[in-house]
């Protein structure tokens, strides 16, 4: 049972966390792929940046900041026990690792870009409204 109330309540923390960019989903798709309206390399572009920003900033700044309070609220809690403290410096460290790999993906999508010669303005990992 006492499972069950921890998934129930992890999940509605993930959805209230998610919610706001839920409403953002819908603003993704900017082509109709019609004959007379084909969607190009510049819309995928544009469909793979509101992904890329939707990700980074409405599931992996979230999770991250929840872990990294989680971790802090841990580490604070320790009270010298060596295997709290070693868990919260753990939960650290694959955050970071995490962010880092995120971050590097994409970098790495656009130095890809860049050099196949896209020119249009790219994506970020923040966003800018």
């Amino acid at each position: 049972m006492k499972k069950i109330i921890q998934y129930i309540y992890t999940s509605s923390i993930i959805f209230l966390l998610l919610s706001p960019g839920l409403a953002l989903a819908s603003t993704f798709i900017v082509c109709e792929g019609t004959p007379e309206s084909p969607c190009g390399f510049s819309e995928l572009m544009i469909l793979i940046n509101g992904l890329i920003s939707f990700i980074l900033n409405f599931m992996v700044l979230p999770i991250a900041t929840a872990v990294l309070m989680y971790a802090g609220f841990l580490y604070m809690t320790s009270e010298g026990n060596a295997g709290k403290k070693g868990k919260a410096l753990g939960m650290l460290r694959k955050l970071l690792v995490g962010l880092f790999f995120c971050l590097a993906a994409w970098v790495i999508v656009k130095i890809i870009l860049t050099t196949f010669g896209y020119n249009e303005t790219l994506f970020s990992p923040v966003m800018n409204h």
